[in-house]
């Protein structure tokens, strides 16, 4: 119980700057707006575009802390098996499980990265 509340804790101090980040985005979000060609004295932090960035940013965040936990456990798993090649077998599934979320979480950041940066300047 005490792994499950730490783990939870540093989830939180993680999540929170991302939070803190993406009320700083609304700035670049204004400005990219202006040279567009669009009012963005109307927008604050409250708008659609600044919850969409801070849903996106929260939500890959997570993804990157469950491929960090997936990868410690499939890890200790390993380390632990004793040679046992049932246990060896599950942890380089969780592993390899654990590679492909993270290779789609990237893609995936690099796209919002890219339309959010190159599309809509």
């Amino acid at each position: 119980m005490k792994i499950l509340k730490t783990i939870l804790i540093g989830m939180g101090g993680l999540i929170i700057p991302k939070l803190v980040f993406a009320g700083v985005m609304l700035d670049k979000v204004k400005t990219i707006a202006t040279n567009g060609g669009y009012d963005a004295n109307n927008t604050n932090e409250y708008s659609l575009t600044s919850y969409a960035g801070t849903i996106v940013n929260v939500v890959l965040g997570l993804l990157g802390i469950i491929f960090v936990i997936l990868t410690i456990y499939a890890g200790f798993t390993w380390m632990t098996s004793g040679g046992e090649e049932e246990k060896i077998k599950k942890s380089t599934k969780i592993l390899s499980a654990a590679l492909i979320g993270l290779v789609v979480v990237v893609a995936s950041y690099a796209l919002w990265n890219f339309i959010y940066f190159k599309i809509l300047k």
